[in-house]
C-alpha cells in the first residue's frame, strides 16, 4: 500500500487472494475466510494441504506483476482436528497454524514435523529448522521448511517452458445473452444506454456511455464514466460503489448501472472471470 497506494495495493491483494482460492479448490480444499491480505484454507488431508502450498508458490512465481509489484506469500501448514462453528474453524490446531504462518517469510512454506509425517510418503524437498517455542504450547514444536523452488528448478531444466497460463475469460450476462471476452485478445467493451455500446442497458439511471471494461496484466477492470456511478458486488461480499474510478472484476458477481443492487428495480448484469492459473505443458 505504501509503494503503490491504497487502490492499486488493494487490486494486487485481491488478485493474489483469487489465485490462492482457485489453487485451494483444485486440491480438495475450501476457503474458510479472508482477513485483509491473508487467506485461511482447509483441506481433506495434510497431503492435500502441502500439495496446495507448493502449487500456490509456483502459481505466484509466474503471476504477472501488477503495478510493478511481484507478489509474495508466506504459508504455514498444520493439521489435526478442529471445531467448526458457523462456517469458521476454531481450536488449538487453528491457533498453531497461525503461529507457524507468523514465523514464515515471503516465498516460504513452513509446516510442523507431525503434519509432514502424517502426510505420508511424499516427494517433497524439505529442511529441518529445529524446535521452536510456540505461544500457547507447553512444549516446543519442530518445524520443517518445504523447499518448493528445488523441484521447480528441476522441472525447468527438463522442460524449456514448464508452465503456461490458462486463458483468462470474462463472461458478461445481460438478460438471456452471455458475451465472453478473452484477456489475450482484448476488444473494446462498453456498457451504457446509448446505441452502439457492446452491452446496451435500458435503464433510466444509466448514462449513454456509462462504463467500460479494459484488460491489464491479464486482469479485467471496470471503469465508470457516468453521472450516477456503478455498483459492483462480488459474490458473497458487500457491494462496491464506483464513480469516475475503476474496480477489479474477480470471481463472480453482479453489476448495476446508476443504482444500488439493494434496490428492487433496474437491470442487473452478471459477470464471471475464469482461468488464469498456471498448468504444466506436456
Amino acid at each position: 500500500m505504501e509503494t503503490v497506494g491504497d487502490v492499486q495495493g488493494h487490486e494486487v491483494v485481491a488478485s493474489v487472494l483469487e489465485c490462492l482460492a482457485e489453487v485451494t479448490s483444485r486440491h480438495r480444499g475450501y476457503v474458510v475466510k479472508t482477513i485483509g491480505d491473508e487467506i485461511m484454507s482447509a483441506f481433506e488431508s495434510p497431503a492435500d494441504a502441502l500439495s496446495a502450498a507448493v502449487d500456490m508458490q509456483r502459481a505466484l512465481k509466474v503471476h504477472p506483476p501488477m503495478h510493478g509489484v511481484q507478489p509474495k506469500v508466506r504459508i504455514g501448514v498444520h493439521g489435526g482436528p478442529v471445531l467448526v462453528e458457523n462456517g469458521d474453524l476454531h481450536g488449538d490446531v487453528v491457533n498453531t497454524a497461525a503461529r507457524v504462518v507468523a514465523m514464515a517469510k515471503g516465498d516460504q512454506i513452513l509446516t510442523t514435523e507431525d503434519t509432514l509425517l502424517s502426510a505420508g510418503p511424499a516427494d517433497l524437498a524439505q529442511r529441518d529448522l529445529g524446535e521452536h517455542p510456540i505461544r500457547g504450547k507447553d512444549a516446543p514444536i519442530r518445524l520443517k521448511e518445504v523447499l518448493w523452488e528445488v523441484d521447480l528448478a528441476g522441472l525447468t531444466t527438463v522442460m524449456p517452458n514448464p508452465v503456461a497460463m490458462i486463458e483468462v475469460t470474462l463472461d458478461l450476462r445481460a438478460g438471456g445473452d452471455t458475451l465472453s471476452f478473452t484477456a489475450s485478445h482484448p476488444a473494446p467493451i462498453t456498457i451504457g444506454r446509448g446505441e452502439g455500446n457492446t452491452i446496451e442497458v435500458q435503464d433510466a439511471a444509466a448514462s449513454r456511455s456509462h462504463a467500460s471494461v479494459s484488460v491489464r496484466h491479464g486482469r479485467f477492470y471496470l471503469a465508470d464514466h457516468s453521472t450516477n456511478g456503478t455498483f459492483v458486488r462480488p459474490r458473497g461480499e458487500d457491494e462496491i460503489f464506483v464513480h469516475r474510478d475503476e474496480v477489479l472484476l474477480r470471481g463472480k458477481g453482479s453489476i448495476r448501472l446508476g443504482r444500488s443492487l439493494m434496490e428492487a428495480d433496474g437491470s442487473v448484469l452478471e459477470y464471471g472471470v475464469r482461468g488464469g492459473l498456471p498448468v504444466p505443458v506436456s
